[in-house]
Order: structure tokens, then sequence, then C-alpha cells
């Protein structure tokens, strides 16, 4: 299981969830449908620092990297295969 914490700007309750459950839903829409349920996003807080807690199976990391990296709709995705040598 693979893990990946993103930190936030200061944000409010509602908005730091709203940004997990947005960002879950990019990243699921570019995974492969036998993966999409093994990807999560929970949305952390302590104190003033908050962040977004990605975890994911091992299988799924390289496509939760793409998402991030190359979000839909940024118009590289295109160029990115994964598991292809480049």
């Amino acid at each position: 299981m693979g893990k990946l914490e993103l930190p936030m700007p200061e944000l409010g309750k509602n908005m730091l969830e709203d940004s997990a459950r947005d960002l879950e839903k990019r990243i699921r829409l570019q995974t492969p449908p036998s993966l999409r349920d093994s990807i999560t996003v929970k949305p952390q807080r302590k104190g003033e620092e908050s962040w977004l807690v990605i975890e994911y199976d091992d299988e799924a990391e390289q496509f939760v990297y793409i998402a991030i990296e190359y979000p839909a709709g940024s118009g590289r995705s295109e160029t990115v295969e994964p598991g292809k040598p480049s």
C-alpha cells in the first residue's frame, strides 16, 4: 500500500474535505477501472496545518503520480503512457 501526503494551504474544514473529494475523483478518472477502488484521498488537520493523504495499492502508484503531474484537460496527458518505456 502506497501513501502520499500533499501539504495544503489553510482551508476551512468544508473546503479541505471538498478538495479531497475532488482530487480523489480526478485521480480515479485517470486510473484503470480495476484499480479505482484502491485509491482514497483523506483530509488531515493538526493545529493550523492541513494536508491531503492519498493512499493506493502499489499497482496504482504510477497512475496516481501521473494524475497529479498531468491533470486531465492539461493537454499534456496524451504524452504519458504508464508502464511503457519512453
